[in-house]
């Protein structure tokens, strides 16, 4: 249980750190995407996003605990975040929602409206964002996924596209913005 919860715990300030750090983000980009979201939104990522998770998760790896718990914790991680990216309308009643994220918070963390944005970015526990101010759980789902973002910063649906955002993002970031 300590391996899963450390797993969680750093995969929760990475994917925070995505979400507000600009070089970050324009690689996570890719994987907010996808205007449904389904258990292939998880594999959808850039591939240095995927080296910057290998780098934190090598971490957790060299914390000492047991081999077979750290497997094990790693395994049920990665087998839970496919599960909160499923197409279902599961959501957590009572105090369980605080406790497990469902596939309703994460729906939201995905959600095109502004108040989601940067939201729900824990994968397994629920504390995290309860605790940290970054849960977002109305009363109901939201109806648009994908990425709100100005006419320079819009992603293609291209996979090669994709791969190349970030520069993309970049020149947009740096390029002045002329006044309508």
């Amino acid at each position: 249980m300590l391996a899963l919860w450390a797993f969680d715990f750093a995969v929760y300030w990475r994917h925070r750190f995505e979400h507000s750090w600009p070089a970050l983000w324009s690689f996570h980009a890719v994987h907010h995407t996808a205007e449904q979201v389904d258990v292939l939104t998880t594999s959808r990522l850039h591939p240095l996003e995927l080296a910057l998770g290998a780098f934190v998760n090598a971490f957790v790896v060299r914390l000492g605990l047991d081999p077979a718990a750290t497997t094990l914790g790693f395994a049920i991680y990665l087998k839970y975040n496919y599960f909160v990216h499923t197409n279902v309308r599961i959501r957590y009643p009572g105090v369980l929602k605080y406790v497990l994220v469902s596939p309703f918070m994460h729906h939201w963390h995905h959600a095109k409206d502004a108040e989601a944005a940067g939201k729900n970015v824990g994968v397994i526990f629920a504390w995290n964002d309860w605790l940290f101010g970054t849960y977002y759980h109305p009363d109901h789902w939201p109806t648009t996924c994908g990425l709100s973002s100005p006419e320079p910063e819009q992603v293609s649906q291209s996979y090669w596209r994709q791969m190349l955002y970030p520069l993309q993002y970049l020149f947009a970031r740096l390029t002045p913005r002329q006044a309508a």
